[in-house]
């Protein structure tokens, strides 16, 4: 009971995963070669490891990010972990991942978090701080 209180107190339970097909989530795109063969492979429920090897530019970012959704929907997963190997992937990862909550979750309820060591001196994260404080 303690622990249901603390994610709820924290707001870790806001993730409420909207119906959004590939269309909707990324607005005049179709799935690459490599993210529809994944998409096909994934389970309709229950738990998935994804693990996708394929050259740069071959869509891994995006596939990675309709799994988490597909996952969300269909087991009622709560949040997306995405972690980089540098400040600036993280920083772009981050307005990647921004994007896709917007169609992916309902009311945009989800929060997200930029941590690093340089992340309060890019503009991108105050502006991640103006959007969840409006009155500001």
């Amino acid at each position: 009971a303690h622990a249901k209180e603390a994610v709820t107190a924290l707001c870790l339970d806001r993730w409420d995963p909207t119906e959004a097909e590939w269309q909707q989530l990324w607005p005049g795109t179709d799935p690459l070669p490599v993210q529809a063969a994944v998409m096909d492979l994934m389970p309709a429920t229950g738990q998935a490891l994804v693990v996708v090897e394929s050259p740069p530019a071959s869509g891994k970012t995006r596939i990675a990010l309709w799994c988490a959704h597909h996952l969300a929907r269909r087991n009622g997963y709560q949040g997306l972990y995405v972690a980089m190997s540098t400040q600036a992937d993280s920083s772009k990862m981050a307005q990647e991942v921004q994007r896709f909550m917007r169609a992916a979750v309902v009311d945009e309820a989800a929060t997200l978090a930029v941590v690093h060591a340089d992340a309060i001196v890019q503009q991108f994260v105050y502006d991640l701080i103006d959007s969840e404080h409006p009155d500001r």
